[in-house]
């Protein structure tokens, strides 16, 4: 029998079980990605605790990994965007991942997916909208939130899920590494949600050939000058990292012609509205009419 038959997942709810939670949750939030003070206790509770469900990964008495659950508003994502719902397509019920962690000498693709996969059947079982997340090697900017904006990993541990197959598409961005976890996407297709992914076409490419029946939708700004102004204005970024974005852009926009259509980012409405409608008429497998003028506007903008 190997390691991986003798692990069980489920949802805490033991005493013993909850501090060895709060445990991980200081190790991986206070030691490994330092989010909290240090304290003499070495353990943290999730201010969220008593709402929280905790999908756990068990052999024998020791957690291995674990993942919260919580449905409550608001969400921690509430304090980081005032206006959630304008982000989000229509939803009944949503339900928030946080504080995914798995200690690190256990952690490897079987406990990971045991994890996801469980955290989906409960999230299917109640009825909730699923949301899929990325992961990236870069350093979290200020405000983003290790397991709700992206899993942060390290890029040796990139580049180990990568060897193992974890992704279904993965490529290096603006110096930095992303991919989207394959296990995830494939339990929402097979559970017959839709899947939406925000990634550059290097993941497209990858996509389209593991799906060649998927939408392809490249979201370009009206102009280079507005996406100057909008680097600039979110205030993350050095006059330098904004200089190599704005020259790989260009970059980007060139591949426009390998996508199925184009929405351009300019009022916010009007692009949500027409990627809405895009997204609808692929779902019912009707024709959507390519616009001629967002061709020639991706041409001029990817000029070299």
């Amino acid at each position: 029998m190997s390691n991986n038959d003798s692990l069980v997942f489920k949802v805490a709810s033991e005493s013993w079980e909850f501090e060895q939670i709060h445990e991980l949750n200081y190790q991986t939030f206070v030691h490994e990605i330092p989010q909290h003070q240090q304290n003499e206790s070495q353990k943290l509770v999730d201010k969220y605790h008593e709402e929280n469900r905790y999908v756990i990964c068990l052999r024998d008495r020791e957690v291995l990994g674990m993942i919260a659950l919580r449905d409550k508003r608001p969400l921690s994502l509430d304090a980081k965007l005032a206006d959630l719902e304008n982000y989000l397509p229509p939803f009944k019920r949503i339900l928030e991942y946080r504080l995914l962690a798995v200690k690190k000498q256990h952690r490897n693709t079987a406990i990971f997916t045991g994890i996801m996969k469980k955290s989906f059947d409960l999230a299917i079982s109640g009825d909730y909208d699923v949301a899929v997340i990325s992961g990236t090697t870069r350093q979290a900017r200020p405000g983003e939130i290790d397991g709700q904006h992206y899993y942060f990993v390290s890029v040796a541990e990139y580049e180990k899920m990568v060897k193992a197959g974890d992704f279904m598409e993965h490529a290096r961005v603006f110096d930095h590494y992303y991919g989207s976890n394959r296990v995830s996407v494939a339990t929402q297709l097979e559970n017959g949600h839709d899947v939406i992914l925000e990634i550059d076409w290097q993941g497209a490419r990858q996509v389209r050939d593991a799906f060649p029946g998927c939408c392809l939708i490249f979201i370009i700004p009206p102009s280079l000058e507005s996406l100057r102004t909008r680097l600039t204005g979110r205030g993350q970024d050095s006059e330098k990292v904004i200089q190599r974005r704005m020259r790989d852009a260009r970059a980007e926009i060139s591949h426009w012609e390998e996508f199925d259509q184009l929405v351009v980012n300019d009022n916010f409405d009007i692009a949500l509205e027409e990627l809405l409608t895009i997204i609808n008429d692929h779902r019912k497998q009707q024709p959507h009419q390519v616009n001629n003028d967002y061709q020639l506007l991706a041409q001029q903008l990817g000029k070299r």
